[in-house]
């Protein structure tokens, strides 16, 4: 991957369309990156085939490399990825109406437990009616044992709303522990 693939009139025509956003690729190795992809298509081979380095090495290769991680940790978090068992994802908490129509919808990393989420998608929850002020009080929500905590379930009892949500068999077995 030595030699340029692109040439220059190439590259001036393409260069424009390809994103660079606030925490995108380094604008001067946009270039290079995107000959890297060009080269692995055209040769058929593994990403893993691929050289480290396409032209002449950089002096400056150790803070280069951690630049490049610095910039790859904030991407990530601005775009709410984070690591889970499944490898890079991202989690939806939704709120809808019998019509499953969205409510509200709370977007977290991969990793972030459901049940801190639980309370933080009701307060988003707005349904405009004819007139007045938006109603932001459901008689009952129905969600999945995941949000099945008890400060969700005190939360939603302050407020009068009815739980229609499953427990879990543990929490179930430490409540009848206790007694009465």
């Amino acid at each position: 991957m030595t030699r340029r693939q692109l040439t220059h009139a190439q590259w001036k025509f393409i260069g424009p369309y390809l994103p660079i956003g606030r925490y995108g690729p380094c604008p001067e190795r946009l270039r290079e990156q995107f000959e890297g992809v060009i080269w692995r298509f055209r040769s058929s081979s593994q990403w893993r085939e691929m050289p480290k380095r396409g032209g002449p090495e950089e002096q400056n290769g150790q803070a280069e490399r951690q630049q490049i991680r610095r910039r790859r940790k904030l991407r990530l978090k601005e775009a709410l990825l984070g690591r889970s068992r499944g490898g890079l994802t991202s989690k939806i908490h939704l709120a809808a109406d019998r019509g499953c129509r969205p409510l509200a919808l709370v977007l977290t990393a991969g990793q972030a437990g459901d049940s801190p989420q639980f309370i933080p998608v009701l307060k988003n929850v707005r349904v405009r009616l004819p007139v007045g002020r938006p109603r932001s009080r459901p008689g009952a929500v129905a969600a999945g044992k995941a949000y099945s905590s008890r400060g969700n379930r005190s939360y939603l009892r302050k407020r009068g709303i009815k739980a229609v949500i499953p427990e879990k068999k543990d929490q179930a077995a430490n409540r009848k522990k206790k007694g009465t």
